[in-house]
């Protein structure tokens, strides 16, 4: 694949650490348990690179308007709010499932790092108010709290002999108060799996710019240029913007009314912002952009709605540009069927989620033989597949 002047590479991590298994049970729309299984893959010789140790690396989600895809994806990153400082900015609505208030949310992690299997399992009554946690690695428990009993915590984390409990008042995880407090041995994969959750990213690529994780704080655009070298991503956007048609000369000034950094299009002597021309197509073009320039930084995507305001050719090419990154994981939500295409991916990475109960890949939505022959999109829109 021919990729575009803006590309950055990507760093070598190693062996990929990767969410190989998410329920959510009782949040938002999700009523019933919900078992999100990237793990369960087929032995094609095709996209081999979208698959590693035996779990999905590079998902993409399929579904009805309503059925589930963008509060999967808060359901996912739900943990970045009690044991990161991570921003979220976006606002979600009621918490748990309106059919079972009285119940408590409950959410469920199995991570893959390296050689060791982390499952970290919770529930709550709201964004911030936890009623248990607990965590175990390789099925042995390094930690349980039920938070209506504080006498219940156990800790049995590598290098926690040393905390002081005394200082915890129940006003934030357990998990995160050990952390905070370096109470742990900083070669466990308990570091690993923190550090993997502080670095977790969901946005959209809608009208603004919409995000949970990653960052502590909201930036302009214009900023998140200028923190990766101003006049390099710069030019880097206007070839970016280039290849999809749109021939811009770009300069960062300062947006004297607003008392900020701004992007602004040049027409001979004269400048106007960026943002006061551009289309919604332009602005999410610009927005994927400027959070491409971190993909190398990160350890997981959730990346919700991305071709809303996209042409079919374009929606292939961020694809591309995002399945072609080895150094994370991704989750990417469409309604664009014609992404649904052995040429892209494979059936066994893309998903579809049905009326907020199940998700499962194509494989597992036919009892039929699929192969790297077949029109994946054809079968779709003939029924092919059960959802």
């Amino acid at each position: 694949m021919n990729l575009p002047q803006f590309y950055y590479g990507q760093k070598n991590k190693g062996k990929l650490n990767m969410l190989k298994k998410f329920i959510v049970e009782n949040y938002k729309g999700f009523e019933e348990r919900l078992v999100f299984d990237l793990s369960n893959i087929h032995d094609y010789r095709f996209h081999t690179e979208a698959i590693e140790n035996g779990i999905t690396k590079k998902a993409l989600i399929f579904g009805r308007n309503g059925s589930g895809k963008s509060n999967l994806g808060y359901a996912i990153m739900d943990l970045t709010r009690h044991l990161t400082d991570k921003l979220w900015n976006q606002e979600i609505g009621p918490f748990r499932n309106m059919n079972r208030l009285n119940r408590s949310a409950l959410f469920s992690y199995t991570f893959q790092f390296g050689d060791d299997e982390v499952v970290y399992t919770y529930e709550k009554d709201a964004p911030m108010l936890l009623k248990h946690e607990e965590l175990f690695v390789n099925n042995e428990l390094w930690l349980y709290i039920d938070y209506s009993n504080q006498n219940s915590i156990k800790i049995n984390i590598p290098g926690s002999e040393s905390l002081d409990l005394s200082k915890y008042k129940g006003q934030m995880s357990i998990t995160k108060f050990i952390y905070s407090r370096d109470a742990y041995d900083a070669n466990s994969v308990f570091h690993t799996f923190m550090e993997f959750v502080d670095n977790m990213l969901s946005f959209r690529c809608l009208r603004l710019n919409e995000f949970q994780g990653f960052k502590e704080t909201g930036e302009f655009f214009a900023d998140i240029i200028i923190g990766h070298g101003k006049d390099e991503s710069l030019k880097k956007l206007e070839n970016y913007l280039a290849l999809n048609g749109l021939h811009y000369n770009l300069e960062i000034g300062l947006d004297q009314e607003r008392n900020h950094n701004e992007i602004f299009a040049k027409f001979g002597s004269n400048r106007i912002p960026l943002k006061s021309i551009w289309s919604n197509g332009t602005q999410a073009l610009v927005l994927f952009f400027c959070w491409s320039l971190e993909f190398n930084n990160i350890s997981f995507l959730f990346l919700d709605e991305f071709d809303a305001f996209y042409h079919y050719e374009l929606s292939e090419k961020v694809l591309q540009l995002v399945n072609s990154n080895p150094s994370f994981q991704s989750i990417v939500t469409t309604h664009n069927c014609a992404l649904m295409s052995n040429s892209l991916t494979r059936p066994d990475c893309c998903f579809i989620i049905s009326d907020n109960k199940t998700i499962n890949n194509l494989t597992q939505c036919t009892s039929r033989e699929i192969r790297e022959a077949h029109n994946l999109e054809n079968l779709y829109k003939n029924g092919a597949f059960e959802e």
